[in-house]
């Protein structure tokens, strides 16, 4: 948690949903958090044009403390969001990882980033799990690199991609 005014707590209140808001402090999305001490540091707040529930934040710096958030109305930016299923598949892998799963059929990572409505960055982090997983093979085609799904990867669709 950090320890903040009521005027920055009331501006991220309204622009960072997964941000905990209290008086006199903020909780930060961290999976091991701790306290600081903002120690009379400003805080700067950086909107960010990135995925949708993206956060960063640095709370070691001697200066300052700062907190990006997701800019608001960046879905605009990235088109229509993707289609709400309700699928075993999405309950067992989430919405995100479900999509890229669905949608690997061997094109460039940067076009699936934008099939899915995300950052290249959001793409590689989930791909990342999915590769670990078994789901997904990336390979680099020249400056491209290509994502397709493994057997495992569409023996899963087979079995779960159905209306839950």
């Amino acid at each position: 948690m950090q320890r903040c005014g009521a005027d920055v707590a009331l501006v991220l209140a309204g622009t960072h949903t997964r941000l905990r808001v209290r008086p006199g402090r903020i909780g930060l999305p961290d999976p091991n958090p701790e306290t600081f001490d903002r120690a009379g540091r400003p805080i700067a707040l950086l909107p960010l044009v990135s995925g949708l529930r993206a956060s960063v934040f640095s709370v070691d710096r001697p200066d300052e403390v700062w907190i990006g958030y997701p800019l608001p109305g960046v879905r605009r930016l990235f088109g229509a969001p993707l289609p709400v299923r309700r699928t075993a598949l999405d309950l067992v892998l989430g919405e995100m990882r479900a999509e890229i799963l669905r949608r690997a059929d061997g094109g460039t990572a940067g076009r699936l980033a934008g099939d899915v409505g995300c950052a290249l960055s959001t793409l590689t982090y989930h791909a990342d799990h999915l590769v670990a997983a078994g789901l997904l093979d990336r390979d680099r085609v020249g400056r491209a690199v290509v994502l397709h799904r493994t057997g495992r990867g569409d023996a899963l669709l087979d079995l779960l991609d159905v209306p839950a």
